[in-house]
């Protein structure tokens, strides 16, 4: 397992240091200056996202939403997912008709789908960003358990954009996107996947995960995500959200094992 930090990052663009992962070491992690940030803390064991307040078009607000970043209850969803991730990469796999590859699966809820992914297949690397020290050690002792954690990278950084180059991957997945996902955010899953990529973005537990597999989790993992703050968007609201970025033409909207945007490069 590596980690990435700030030397890892697209040079060409000016850039603000936020302190973050410093207690584990990790490198500063950067934005561009030219994008405003508003951060919204809420008082109590977590804060709100960043949310993009400039340089994106309008989208109506029930598409994105703030997300309280409670550390506790996102370790206990993606402890608790562990047995949904391996059919979810199975999934992606398929449907992008991948054998090998670079991954990009980022987010609060990321890990799980891009270790699985290394497990079934030797020709995969992958990278798990977020801002979280706590989402990043899961992943990483996750790929040690696995046999795969010479091939991952994790990166702690903020989530409101992906700092790297165009074209740079293969597959991209945002699992529970919905919590974070601004429209900026979804332009560029589409910016760095390489031509005849595939970007996975949304929430469910994809159409190949049994109901074996479900039912024993079901009733907690919904009550953890209505502690986070989740309300249900609708496919239609996903449908403006495709159009107000100006990715309708590739993209489409999938309601099979939740609500899924399947992006193409």
């Amino acid at each position: 397992m590596k980690i990435a930090g700030a030397d890892d990052l697209d040079r060409n663009t000016r850039r603000i240091s936020l302190s973050r992962g410093e207690r584990l070491g990790l490198q500063r992690a950067s934005v561009p200056v030219e994008r405003a940030l508003s951060v919204k803390r809420d008082g109590s064991r977590g804060c709100l996202y960043s949310k993009i307040t400039g340089g994106v078009q309008s989208v109506p607000a029930e598409v994105t939403q703030d997300m309280k970043r409670d550390e506790d209850l996102i370790e206990q969803i993606n402890s608790l997912w562990l047995p949904v991730y391996p059919f979810m990469a199975e999934h992606a796999l398929a449907v992008s008709g991948l054998g090998s590859g670079k991954v990009l699966d980022l987010g609060p809820f990321a890990g799980g789908i891009a270790v699985s992914i290394l497990a079934r297949s030797a020709g995969f690397q992958a990278k798990v960003v977020d801002e979280s020290e706590r989402v990043l050690r899961s992943a990483s002792q996750w790929a040690g358990e696995k046999g795969c954690s010479a091939r991952l990278i994790v990166q702690c950084a903020p989530i409101d954009a992906i700092h790297e180059p165009d074209g740079s991957f293969d597959l991209v997945t945002l699992r529970g996107a919905f919590f974070f996902l601004t429209p900026l955010l979804l332009r560029e899953v589409k910016r760095v996947l390489h031509p005849g990529g595939f970007g996975w973005v949304g929430g469910g537990y994809g159409p190949l995960t049994p109901s074996a597999v479900i039912a024993p989790i079901a009733d907690r993992s919904r009550r953890l995500n209505e502690d986070l703050g989740r309300r249900r968007i609708t496919a239609a609201e996903c449908k403006e959200l495709l159009l107000s970025t100006g990715l309708a033409p590739w993209a489409t909207i999938s309601t099979d094992g939740g609500l899924w945007i399947e992006v193409r490069g």
